[in-house]
């Protein structure tokens, strides 16, 4: 196993399709991290998921008003992620045994990957460049994870986190590959209407915030740091 994949998810009605992506994941030997944000009551995982809970206090702190700082909760799953390769994902996407094949014939270690997305009702690969990801299927070796600190806390929002921490990589001298041969499974669903209330990332910030100039943008306590977490 050398694979870890990391879900971020709060127990409410937008966790729907949680248990399926599991479920279609359960036989495939890498490392599951489910990251609890929030939740009051806690999401309910198999035995072989690891569930990494954020406290509500913790999530509501740092959620501002968007209804999650996703950036910050998948940094806590990759902080805490264990495997050589980590791939943060969404609660409505999972990969298959052709992604874990193409991860065991060591894909590029000095790049950051986006990952091409399949829908799962009509099997159309989503299309990508290098200014637009693949929404929610990145892909890299942990080590480039940490040297950037992951992606960007200050983008609570929805978007930008792909080209940002893109731009970030190419400055620290990674590459950037855009990847077709395998792609990421994805369930279609219903937009939540954030951009239609404006909480994008694109429309929050000022457009010269959104290019980065430094590599680290994030401090030692990226991840929400090594504190206030629950582990199991």
């Amino acid at each position: 196993m050398n694979l870890s994949v990391v879900i971020p998810t709060k127990n409410d009605d937008k966790n729907r399709m949680l248990a399926t992506v599991l479920d279609r994941m359960k036989d495939l030997p890498v490392e599951i991290i489910v990251v609890d944000w929030g939740s009051r009551d806690p999401v309910s995982v198999p035995d072989f998921v690891r569930l990494v809970r954020i406290p509500p206090a913790v999530a509501d702190a740092l959620n501002g008003d968007s209804y999650m700082a996703m950036a910050i909760a998948w940094n806590a799953g990759i902080r805490r992620a264990s495997q050589d390769y980590i791939c943060p994902t969404g609660n409505d996407s999972y990969c298959d045994e052709s992604f874990v094949d193409w991860v065991a014939r060591c894909p590029d270690k000095n790049a950051f990957h986006f990952i091409s997305r399949k829908h799962t009702d009509d099997g159309k690969v989503v299309r990508i460049s290098r200014n637009y990801g693949a929404g929610g299927a990145y892909f890299a070796h942990r080590d480039v994870w940490h040297a950037l600190r992951g992606f960007d806390e200050k983008y609570i929002y929805y978007g930008w986190f792909d080209r940002e921490v893109a731009e970030r990589a190419m400055l620290a001298g990674y590459r950037v590959n855009l990847v077709y041969d395998v792609s990421i499974w994805h369930f279609r669903h219903d937009r939540y209407g954030m951009r239609k209330a404006g909480m994008i990332n694109e429309k929050v910030f000022p457009k010269e915030t959104l290019i980065p100039t430094e590599v680290l943008v994030n401090d030692e306590n990226w991840g929400v740091g090594n504190e206030s977490i629950e582990a199991a």
